[in-house]
């Protein structure tokens, strides 16, 4: 796996896991526009190459299908990664519905009705009174108001999707992305039940309609 940085004419200046920046022809290269898990977890490895992989310590990559769970607890923090030091990116309330699209360990990544909070460099966001939106594609949202390594990538966004300001931090505007980010949670913090269940779906609609409002 590597990383596109420019382009000129039929070469492509590209860099790999811990190497300088390079130009290889284009025709060497298969480019995929967005950037998935398993794109992800194939660096990670070229990154890693003598860390072993167990099945716990696997993402359960769901594309279509989600689990549905409630959260325990008020104030449960939502994280950027599985890990309790990574950047909070949300709090849920008790009793909160939530998709569970993938798994890590001790570890579930959810979806919320109203979404989390991210942050994207200022330039990047229109507003228009009481709306914004992004105004360029493929704009990285992250955990943190910086570029440094703490500030985990959440995802990419592009021109014309909506989003809500929440505050301003510098240069860098904290956003809502409703539908868009998946955080990390504890699965102890989660009650799933066996069977589908309408009661969450009822619960799910109501709190998609009070962000709304």
């Amino acid at each position: 796996a590597v990383t596109v940085h420019d382009e000129s004419g039929d070469w492509k200046k590209v860099s790999a896991p811990e190497v300088i920046q390079n130009w290889v022809p284009s025709s060497g290269l298969t480019v995929h526009r967005a950037v998935t898990r398993g794109w992800m977890a194939t660096w990670d490895a070229a990154v890693n190459p003598d860390r072993k992989t167990t099945d716990s310590d696997t993402t359960t990559e769901v594309e279509a299908q989600f689990n549905i769970a409630w959260v325990k607890q008020a104030n449960t923090r939502v994280f950027g990664r599985p890990d309790e030091k990574a950047p909070v990116i949300g709090q849920l309330d008790a009793n909160m519905p939530v998709k569970v699209i993938g798994r890590k360990g001790d570890w579930a990544l959810i979806k919320t009705p109203g979404g989390l909070d991210v942050w994207v460099y200022g330039k990047f966001v229109t507003e228009h009174y009481d709306a914004a939106t992004i105004n360029d594609d493929r704009v990285h949202i992250r955990s943190l108001p910086s570029t440094a390594k703490d500030s985990d990538v959440l995802g990419l966004l592009d021109k014309g999707a909506g989003v809500q300001v929440i505050s301003r931090k510098g240069d860098w505007i904290r956003l809502r992305v409703p539908h868009s980010v998946a955080g990390w949670i504890e699965l102890n913090q989660l009650t799933a039940p066996e069977n589908p269940n309408a009661n969450w779906q009822a619960d799910w609609d109501a709190a998609r309609a009070q962000a709304k409002q």
